[in-house]
């Protein structure tokens, strides 16, 4: 996703959308282009900030407690959270 320009980077992106990026404390990940996970999703998250449009609102969450097995699950908790608040009666 880093090095595709998708349309909600563009200033004529008008559907309201919220993004939500959560991270874990990866480290390096191996293979032919090793890559820090956690850098690449903060890299993402201010691409997406740098969108000229007015709808998109990114949410970026580091979890340092958490890695690549406990990670997602505590994101999705977070993000849930986040994107849908409880209201009080």
């Amino acid at each position: 996703m880093l090095s595709v320009n998708s349309e909600i980077l563009n200033e004529t992106f008008t559907s309201k959308i919220d993004v939500y990026i959560g991270v874990g404390k990866e480290g390096l990940t191996p293979g032919a282009l090793p890559r820090v996970m956690e850098v690449d999703a903060n890299l993402l998250a201010e691409k997406i900030r740098s969108t000229g449009s007015k709808t998109v609102n990114i949410y970026f969450d580091y979890l340092p407690q958490e890695d690549h097995a406990t990670a997602s699950h505590q994101a999705i908790f977070n993000a849930l959270r986040l994107l849908y608040p409880v209201t009080k009666h």
